[in-house]
């Protein structure tokens, strides 16, 4: 969705790199994050610093365009964390926040390769959920 908000069409295969498509994407995560700010600004202050914390992590993260590359599989599939030890955004926050063990466990359990939003219900998810309700 990040590659089509930014560049009004779809990537193109051999065209667009994952570099891209990536940065696109972060973007539009962070605009939206920058909107929800707004609605949470009555939130307790902890709370807000560490949100606001999160978010400048995420745009340095971006900004430096230092992204994980999976030479696991043979297509394009993300990885939450590459050979070379680069974490995808996600796993890159939980380090920094100090969930460096659950950035760990996702990265050394069957989702390694899969999308969040799409893992099966259980203890990791609900984990995970926990994890980015404190430090959204």
């Amino acid at each position: 969705q990040g590659f089509r908000a930014k560049f009004g069409r779809d990537p193109l295969p051999g065209i667009d790199t994952d570099l891209e498509r990536i940065t696109a994407h972060l973007e539009l995560v962070l605009q939206i994050m920058d909107q929800r700010t707004e609605a949470k600004k009555n939130a307790a202050p902890r709370a807000a610093e560490l949100r606001q914390r999160m978010i400048e992590a995420l745009h340095r993260y971006a900004a430096a365009g230092k992204f994980p590359v999976n030479n696991f599989k043979s297509r394009r599939t993300p990885v939450f964390v590459d050979a070379a030890s680069t974490p995808c955004a996600v796993g890159y926050l939980m380090q920094l926040s100090g969930a460096s063990a659950l950035c760990d466990e996702i990265n050394q359990s069957e989702h390694r390769f899969s999308l969040l939003g799409s893992l099966p219900a259980g203890e990791l998810k609900t984990r995970i959920q926990a994890w980015a309700t404190q430090t959204a």
